[in-house]
């Protein structure tokens, strides 16, 4: 392979979503149960992985004794099937440092197979450390598996326990949630669980009943979810394996577009890679991605309904004028009767004319974009949260896969700690807040000038039609009836074209879009401020900035990525509740 090709390669990778599948289950598996659960287990895989044909599948395993192992073993055995396409790839997370961690285990054997396993991992991360207790460690891998993943498969025998870190604990974490400190519902996520005996009872159950697989539906807080919420979440794996087949048709002039998207996010400055954490060069990638597609989006959906404007006011003319002036005129009912057709075709369907959905897609990769740039510098700041517990959190629906395409920025292995620049705040402050307030101060004028001059053509046209029918009233006794009849087409065309002109405002929603950029701005100017005085500082200028001042500056900062969040979903909020369609 050229490095040019190498390089597409590489990129593509970089801009796709993977679909993660986190492992929990039971150390203790009888030996005699392990083949048939090796069948169902790559059944199910494989299942999955068919779903999703154009997505990278992520398998996040704690790789202790048991299950984690043995679902591991089963993806890399998926992957030998196909070697010049493999699809699964394995992330370890482990409670304690390898060393630590082996000491758990019951045999050379195991270790041997644990470090086997290991070398053939995508990545590996450990959470714990030799300061933490065990269960404390065990408990902190099924917390992150909980909230990475987006499906969780359990091989566990349903026998509910309180164990820290336990299978029947993380399943339970997994569909139920941790308990929110606010009063809104938690992340969770479907289970697929496989029946498994545990060798101290595997006498007291029938082998008949190993492997039978059941999908577990979220359960949050316990309010119940059931089939629905099944349903959910398969159409949040559709999204995002749409998402990666576009990414897949990207031609060299796409991703030249795509690069320079990117550089976007450093107004000021290019990409040194080597300061970059992964999830920042991750969110970077995604946010390019998702603004190229949102750009392409809009275009379709402006001309979409820029056509289907045109053919109302065309269809309703047509309609006016062979019902008035020209009433009788048979040879062009049939140019009625089709410009009817088509107007009524459209108005019954109204995503007909989307072409390719351009309306939902260009909402959804606009503010996938937006969430991965808070992303982006959040992780730059070295900020620990992550955008997706921020955003979208109420709209629990199909929006989904936009907050799990921005969790899975946050996917990777351990990294050497980075060194912060002294300068981190003023280039963070130059390329997002100074950029971000330059373009709100740029866009807040031009929708407010396009409001004002809708609203007065409108104003214009329905006063001009008010006129012309107080006119029609005066000369009708007078007049030939077909100057009426003019006069009747004419002021019905000027009403028409006045409700178009409001629709088209309202759709578009710039007296809205106005008024956000313009508190937007004024938010970015303060938090600028509030910067520069922290920079101001003289222990600053002479490089020694303290502890308590960058701590400062991350609390700003993460303020100001929530504020940009929220903003980014009123915004969706406005066109969801506005989509384009027929003015019927």
């Amino acid at each position: 392979m050229t490095s040019c090709a190498q390089e597409s390669t590489d990129l593509h990778t970089e801009l796709t979503v993977p679909i993660v599948l986190g492992v929990t289950g039971h150390r203790d598996i009888p030996a005699e149960d392990i083949a048939i659960l090796k069948t169902v287990i790559k059944a199910k895989l494989k299942e999955l992985s068919d779903r999703c044909p154009d997505s990278p599948m992520v398998l996040v395993t704690g790789m202790a004794e048991g299950a984690d192992r043995l679902v591991a073993r089963c993806a890399l055995e998926l992957n030998a099937l196909e070697p010049q396409h493999p699809r699964w790839s394995v992330g370890a997370i482990l409670a304690l440092p390898q060393a630590d961690f082996e000491l758990d285990f019951e045999s050379a054997s195991s270790v041997s197979e644990f470090r086997q396993l290991l070398v053939q991992c995508a990545w590996v991360r450990t959470l714990g450390s030799e300061s933490t207790s065990r269960p404390e460690c065990y408990e902190l891998v099924g917390h992150w598996i909980a909230l990475k993943a987006q499906w969780l498969i359990a091989l566990w025998d349903g026998q509910e326990s309180d164990k820290r870190g336990g299978t029947a604990t993380v399943v339970k974490l997994f569909r139920e949630g941790v308990e929110p400190e606010r009063p809104v519902l938690p992340d969770t996520g479907p289970v697929i669980h496989i029946f498994t005996r545990r060798q101290q009872a595997a006498m007291d159950i029938q082998a008949s009943r190993v492997g039978t697989p059941e999908i577990l539906p979220p359960n949050p807080l316990g309010l119940g979810g059931g089939d629905k919420e099944i349903k959910r979440w398969y159409k949040v794996l559709e999204r995002i394996n749409a998402f990666n087949s576009r990414v897949a048709c990207l031609k060299k002039n796409d991703l030249e577009h795509i690069r320079r998207c990117r550089s976007y996010l450093n107004a000021t400055e290019s990409f040194v890679e080597t300061e970059l954490t992964i999830a920042a060069r991750k969110a970077s990638w995604l946010y390019a991605a998702a603004d190229y597609f949102a750009g392409k989006a809009q275009q379709w959906r402006n001309r979409q309904f820029a056509m289907m404007l045109g053919l109302a006011i065309i269809g309703l003319g047509f309609e006016q004028y062979y019902s008035g002036p020209a009433e009788g005129a048979g040879w062009t009912v049939g140019i009625w009767l089709l410009l009817s057709f088509v107007f009524g075709f459209l108005a019954l369907i109204p995503r007909t004319l989307a072409f390719l959905n351009a309306e939902a897609k260009y909402l959804d990769y606009r503010a996938l974009a937006e969430a991965c740039r808070v992303q982006y510098f959040w992780k730059r700041s070295h900020i620990e949260e992550c955008a997706a517990d921020f955003h979208l959190f109420d709209q629990r629906d199909e929006l989904e896969w936009i907050r799990q395409a921005t969790r899975t920025t946050e996917l990777g292995g351990d990294e050497p700690a980075l060194n912060i620049q002294i300068n981190w705040l003023e280039r963070v402050s130059l390329c997002w807040l100074v950029d971000q307030k330059n373009y709100f101060d740029k866009e807040f004028p031009k929708h407010e000038a396009w409001a004002r001059k809708l609203n007065k053509l409108a104003l214009a046209l329905l006063l001009f039609a008010a006129a012309i029918m107080i006119v029609t009233l005066i000369i009708q006794v007078t007049s030939s009836n077909d100057l009426v009849k003019w006069l009747q087409f004419t002021y019905g065309m000027l009403l028409t074209c006045a409700g178009a002109t409001k629709v088209y405002l309202q759709t578009q929603g710039h007296e809205e879009h106005a008024r956000s950029f313009l508190r937007a701005g004024q938010s970015m100017t303060i938090a600028q401020k509030m910067i520069a005085s922290i920079l101001d500082k003289s222990d600053c200028a002479m490089g020694l900035r303290s502890i308590e001042q960058d701590t400062r500056a991350r609390e700003l900062l993460f303020e100001v990525g929530k504020e940009a969040l929220n903003e980014n979903g009123d915004w969706l909020l406005l066109h969801r509740e506005r989509p384009v369609q027929p003015p019927i």
